[in-house]
Formats: C-alpha cells, sequence, structure tokens
C-alpha cells in the first residue's frame, strides 16, 4: 500500500491549544489585572522578577552557543541596555562590574538602567554614547579635543561634590586617568591636611578601574569607600569621556552624586558621558536592571516588581529592545524542533525589603512550596526545556540521593514546629537539601541562595528564592502568565492551612521519570493546580490558564484512525551526566543528549458513533516495533478516556557520549494495530526531512517550525502484521518502550 499524507492541520480539539487568535493585550493585561487584586484582597506584599535570555538563533558561533562572551554580544547587549532606558522614563545607562565564574579570568560585562519606580529623574546629564547611538543625528566631541575635556570635567566635578562633601584635594593630573578623592558623607570629620596618599595607600588610589580588576571569591569590593572615602575615577574610554563612580550603600546619597556628575557634565557642555564603576544600590523605591553575557544568550536581570502587570509591562519592552537587536527569545532548528533560548527563564520571588519577604512574614511558606512543588511534576518539567532530571540545571530536591530525601521530610516536619521560624533557621534548615547531586546551590529548582545566606556577600541575604525550572518563555504573554502562576502558588500556601497530606513528601519513585516524562500526565497534574488556585481564591482565568496550558511547540502530528485520533508529541528526555564529579567547578556539565522521549495519545472522535456506527475500542490499539508488540497505558483525564504510552529511542550517535555499539534509529519505524480493523498504520519517524537534502535555511517563525515536524512522519496503510510477540520485560515500564533494549 502507498504511502498517504499526514491528516490536516489540526485546530484545537480542546486539548490545551489554542484554537482561535491569541488573546490581546488588553485581555492579558486585564487577567494580571485581576491576579494582582485577587494577592492584594489577601494582604499579601509578593514581589516579582524574572531573567529573561535571548540569543542570536541564526549564529552557530560559540558565543551564540556554549561561550559567555565573544562575538558582538558586547554591541548587542549594550543597545539593549540603552533602548529599555530609553523607553523607561527617568532611568540611565550605568556600566558596571559583572559576575565572574570560576575559571574566567575577569569578570564579565554588564550594563544596565538604573533609576526610580515612581519615573522620577535621577539623571540628568548627557546620555551614554550608546544611547546616542540610537539616534545618531548629534557629533559627538572630536577626540583631539577630549584630553583638556576630560581634565575639565575632572575639575568642575570636584567643585560640585564640595556642595555634599567636605573635601577634595588636588591630587597629581600628569597622566590619565585623572583621580578625585572626596569624603563618602557630611557629618565627617574633616580630611586630614597633606596628600591624599597619606589617608589612602598610594596602591588603592593609583588602581585600575573597578571592571579590569579580577573580582573576589566573596563579591567586589571598595576599600576606600569602606574606609569612609570616595575614589571617582575620570579618563577616556573610546573617545568619550568617562567617569567610575565609588561602591555606595545609600541610594539617597547615591543619587545625589549623579546630580553632581551630571551638573559637571552640564557645565562642561558634554554631549556624551560613560558612567561607570560599582554597582548602585537600590531600595523598594529605586531600581536596577541589567543586560550580561552568559553562555550562548544575554540575560536580562529584571528589576523586582511590585505587581505582576507592572512585570508585563517591562517584558514587553525587553523583548522589544531584544528584537531590536535581531535577537530571539526561542531556537527553532532546521528540523522544525522548537526550544527556548538557551539560557533559562528563571523567576525570582520576595518583598519589597528582606524583612518584608513573604518568605520571613509568612515563616511555613516556603517549606509548604518545596513540599507542593514536589507533589506537582508539572511544576518541574512541564514548562521546561527538554532536558530535565538530575543532570539538568534546575533537579528536583527528590532527583538526589536517596538519603538526602528522607532527610528534607524531616526538615520539613521540624520547621513546621516552628511557625515563626526565621530567615536563619528557614535556610539553614533548607539549603543543604535544594541543590544538585553535587552539593551545588545554584543549580537547584527552588533556589534558596538569596534568602539568608550568610556565605553569599552583599546578596545573600535578601528574602529571595529563585524558581530555575522554566525555559525562556517565547512571548511575553508566557512569561508574564508563568509569573502569575508561581506568585499565585506562594500566594496559596502563605495564607492557606497546610493539611498534613498535603504538605508531606510524595515518594513517586520511578513513576516521575516515567509517568511524568509524558505531557498527558504533566497537563493533568497541571490542571489539579490551576484547580487549587481556584479554590484559594487566587485562581488565573481562561486567558492565562491557556497561556500556561499550551504545548504546540512539543506537538508533532495528529493523526486520524479508524474511529480515533493518535497526537504524537515530544516527551521529556532525562539526559544522563557524563564524566565524573570533578565537572562541578565548569559552567556547564557533559550530557548525552541522544536519547529521545515521545508520547502517543490515542482518544476516540468526538464524532464517532455520531451517525449510528461504532469505531473499535481505544484500548485495542497496539504498537508493534518489529515484531513486538504491546498495549498502550489506560489513562483518563478531563477530557475523558484515552490510551497513553511513551517510547524511548536513540536519535543519533554522540562523541562523547554513552552506549557506543548502541544502533542509532533514524528514521523510528512503528506500527499501530488494532484487530477489529483490516490494515494497520504504519509510522516512520524521521529526524531530518524524509527525502534527505537540505533544508532551505533555518524555520522563520513557530508555523514553519510546526509545519516541518509535520513533514518528517511519513504514515503509510499496510497489512496486519502477521504475527507479534510481547515486548521484552527488560523494554517496559508501566508507560513507556525502551527501544534501545531492542537493538
Amino acid at each position: 500500500m502507498s504511502d498517504e499524507p499526514l491528516s490536516p492541520e489540526d485546530d484545537g480539539d480542546g486539548d490545551g491549544n489554542l484554537t482561535d487568535e491569541e488573546p490581546s493585550e488588553d485581555e492579558i493585561e486585564s487577567a494580571l489585572r485581576a491576579h494582582d487584586q485577587a494577592v492584594a484582597r489577601l494582604g499579601l506584599d509578593i514581589w516579582v522578577g524574572g531573567e529573561p535570555t535571548f540569543t542570536n538563533r541564526f549564529s552557530a558561533a560559540p558565543a551564540w552557543n556554549n561561550a559567555a562572551e565573544g562575538e558582538d554580544k558586547l554591541h548587542r547587549g549594550m543597545r539593549m541596555a540603552a533602548s529599555l532606558a530609553q523607553g523607561q522614563g527617568g532611568g540611565m545607562v550605568l556600566r558596571t562590574i559583572g559576575r565572574q565564574y570560576p575559571g574566567e579570568e575577569r569578570a564579565r560585562w554588564s550594563v544596565g538602567v538604573y533609576g526610580r519606580y515612581d519615573g522620577s529623574s535621577v539623571w540628568d546629564g548627557p546620555p551614554d554614547p550608546m544611547c546616542r547611538a540610537l539616534n545618531p543625528a548629534e557629533p559627538l566631541i572630536a577626540i583631539e579635543e577630549r584630553s583638556s575635556v576630560t581634565k575639565a570635567f575632572r575639575d568642575v566635578l570636584a567643585e560640585e561634590l564640595a556642595g555634599i562633601v567636605f573635601d577634595c584635594p588636588d591630587m597629581p593630573l600628569d597622566e590619565l586617568p585623572y583621580r578625585l578623592v572626596a569624603r563618602a558623607s557630611a557629618g565627617c570629620e574633616p580630611m586630614p591636611d597633606g596628600e591624599v596618599t597619606d589617608v589612602i595607600d598610594e596602591a588603592l588610589i593609583t588602581r585600575p578601574r573597578c571592571d579590569r580588576i579580577a573580582v573576589p571569591l566573596d563579591g567586589p569590593r571598595d576599600q576606600i569607600a569602606a574606609g569612609g572615602y570616595w575614589l571617582l575615577s575620570v579618563g577616556d574610554d573610546d573617545g568619550t569621556t568617562r567617569v567610575d563612580l565609588p561602591m555606595v550603600s545609600d541610594p539617597d546619597l547615591y543619587v545625589a552624586l549623579l546630580t553632581r556628575v551630571s551638573a559637571a557634565a552640564r557645565r562642561c557642555q558634554l554631549s556624551a558621558l560613560i558612567v561607570g564603576g560599582f554597582a548602585p544600590p537600590v531600595d523598594q523605591y529605586t531600581y536596577w536592571a541589567t543586560v550580561t553575557p552568559d553562555p550562548g544568550v544575554i540575560e536580562v536581570n529584571m528589576a523586582p516588581h511590585e505587581r505582576v502587570l507592572g512585570y508585563y509591562r517591562d517584558v514587553q519592552r525587553i523583548y522589544r529592545g531584544a528584537e531590536e537587536v535581531a535577537l530571539a527569545p526561542v531556537r527553532y532548528f532546521f528540523n522544525g524542533d522548537q526550544s527556548g533560548s538557551g539560557g533559562g527563564g528563571h523567576i525570582t520571588l520576595g518583598g519589597p525589603t528582606p524583612a518584608k519577604s513573604p518568605f520571613f512574614v509568612y515563616p511555613q511558606t516556603l517549606p509548604r512550596l518545596v513540599a507542593y512543588a514536589q507533589n506537582h511534576p508539572a511544576l518541574s518539567y512541564w514548562f521546561s526545556g527538554d532536558a530535565v532530571g538530575s543532570a539538568c540545571q534546575a533537579p528536583r530536591a527528590d532527583e538526589g540521593p536517596l538519603e538526602s530525601f528522607d532527610e528534607l521530610a524531616l526538615a520539613l516536619a521540624l520547621i513546621q514546629r516552628h511557625p515563626d521560624a526565621d530567615g536563619a533557621l528557614l535556610w539553614s534548615s533548607l539549603a543543604p537539601f535544594l541543590t544538585d547531586r553535587f552539593g551545588n546551590s545554584h543549580r537547584a529548582e527552588i533556589n534558596v541562595e538569596k534568602l539568608w545566606n550568610p556565605y553569599l556577600p552583599g546578596r545573600g541575604c535578601l528574602g529571595l528564592i529563585e524558581l530555575r525550572a522554566f525555559a525562556m518563555a517565547p512571548t511575553p504573554a508566557r512569561s508574564a502568565a508563568l509569573v502569575a502562576l508561581s506568585r499565585a502558588v506562594v500566594a496559596m500556601l502563605a495564607t492557606r492551612e497546610a493539611e498534613r497530606a498535603g504538605y508531606t513528601l510524595r515518594p513517586w519513585g520511578a513513576a516521575l521519570h516515567d509517568r511524568f516524562a509524558l505531557p498527558f500526565f504533566l497537563r493533568a497534574d497541571l490542571e489539579d493546580v490551576l484547580s487549587d488556585l481556584d479554590a484559594a481564591g487566587v485562581g488565573l482565568g481562561g486567558v492565562l490558564s491557556a497561556e500556561l496550558l499550551d504545548d504546540s511547540s512539543r506537538e508533532i502530528a495528529d493523526i486520524e484512525l479508524p474511529g480515533a485520533t493518535l497526537r504524537v508529541r515530544r516527551g521529556f528526555a532525562f539526559w544522563p551526566l557524563i564524566g565524573d564529579p570533578s565537572q562541578q567547578e565548569q559552567t556547564s556539565r557533559i550530557v548525552d543528549p541522544s536519547g529521545g522521549r515521545i508520547e502517543f495519545c490515542v482518544r476516540a472522535r468526538p464524532d464517532v458513533g455520531a451517525d449510528g456506527t461504532a469505531g473499535p475500542a481505544i484500548d485495542g490499539w497496539q504498537l508493534v516495533i518489529g515484531d513486538c508488540a504491546t498495549s498502550l497505558a489506560a489513562a483518563e483525564d478531563r477530557r475523558g478516556p484515552a490510551r497513553v504510552l511513551g517510547l524511548r529511542w536513540r536519535r543519533f550517535a554522540p562523541n562523547p557520549g554513552l552506549h557506543p555499539s548502541l544502533a542509532v534509529r533514524d528514521p523510528l519505524v512503528l506500527t499501530l494495530w488494532h484487530p477489529e480493523i483490516g490494515y494497520a498504520v504504519s509510522l516512520s519517524l524521521h529526524g531530518w526531512a524524509p527525502n534527505g537534502g537540505a533544508y532551505d535555511g533555518l524555520p522563520s517563525d513557530a508555523t514553519e517550525a510546526k509545519a516541518r515536524r509535520r513533514a518528517r512522519v511519513v504514515v503509510a496503510h499496510i497489512d496486519p502484521p502477521a504475527a507479534v510477540r510481547a515486548m521484552p520485560a527488560a523494554a517496559c515500564t508501566p508507560y513507556c518502550v525502551d527501544t534501545r533494549w531492542l537493538d
């Protein structure tokens, strides 16, 4: 029998994928406003933030795949920050010190936007030249005039600073950069007479710019500022005057310093000025958002927001800024597979100040969250990328050593005996368990390293948690829906009395990586979470729920069977780690990604029986590989009964990788057969275009990517199998067949 074309495009069948037009911006805003109001009615103050990441999806260069820096990342990142500053009234661009990771010689670059939440201005001086680049009509000052201009700016700045400090003594100006030392604040004793070097070590005064110094393990430090003085460095940077500011702990004082710097720049009639130095201080009235590099992506560390509606409007600006520099939140591969940017889309939750963090105001919230997330694998996997499990970037608490999971249960029980537990007790009780299997606290599904961590100077005791089990969202609406979901779960757990059965850990065992590797069961679990939120008065409504339940990026094909419909979707893969624990000091780890998993879900068609005829019972369908057959597992959700089965296979031969003698199955050929029909359905699932050859470039969008995925599935009617035998027991689990055991 000849091959047949795939069934018509699916327009939505009530399985959670959007069937009509995407919701409008007004509809999204209305839904988010309702969520904010629901949380406010409960008297809760839960601030939210995020770390969206973007990539150049058309580039194969290391910087856009696995390297932190390189290519034109810096230029694009600076353009993004400039765009964000212009779109956010009253903010200014600052170039500061980025993170430095083990094995890296210097800190990564970081450029951000500093401002006030109320929109009032913190800067009245000339713009950063990157902002000028967005509007290149104004000429910059000629480079040959720069030296005299920079010296004049330094002298005028000293005069301006005299208004808020006691003294700005002269310093030698025989070479650039020019240095300026001042008292840090009023109310101090006057600066002693004599040379500045009598007060401050000369080596500190002549130190390189702070972004050119290796960052100590305990974080950036300003030894001069710690002694009560400010060191301001004035110089040139690519033909533009630059001033680097000291570390200041008080936001009001820092804004006063910016006021004096901007006044000096205006007096010197500078058309552009670079402001750099140490990161600025923030509080509940001031924000600081940064753009920094990370392996394969550019990351935006958003300022926290009091409401999700504010988050949504901010993240819209960020997505637009990324688009302006040709960066994307998703990747489309040649064969149509889709993933996030590769850098994740983490979400942070906290309060307006550390003391007002909801995890401290309601101390039982965090232990309840740990237990609730463990009870609901959908929160761990549904929104993640393809790779999940113990070797991923956000392993669950029950994906580590068994003995640690047992001890976590005891830790939760002990915390419940302390209803007023403080931050120190919460952190010290839970942090040892919220790590990956090597003890890395940064790589955990629920990251508490910034909750109340005395070992992380400057940013460890902020009352924050970070949820890391989220791939980068493809749209601002999806991103905001994820934040609303996370915030609603925390709101529910902060206010609802804990029922012992609902807040104890559940030993999923093998079912965690078998049953919950399949979208069918994860979706059902997510629907249970949404029902819990409805019952607690913080339900998300239809618009946001539809955003969360949509899994169209995982769809491969929908195939019409006699009396039934087969949906084929990508499942989740638990890729194993390659190597040994010595890799824990590296910025990335090697896994074997050659294993794939797909889900087959058979449902009776709604029209079966409408004309008086009935199709074959769905429990009669069998999956045949070679001469081995197995039935699909019986399952049921809110749409009715279904038959579901996962299938694992080797997609390609990796190097390095596991199992060097294991064959590759491409195409993956299998048969669906029902004893009550006179033919069988052959499916050939190809990893590439079935006819071979090259694709005409990468997919332009999600629609084209979906079409390429569908085209990789070839369907044919064939004769029923003559004889079949049972699958080998080693290849079977309750919800999956592993074809690697058949080779």
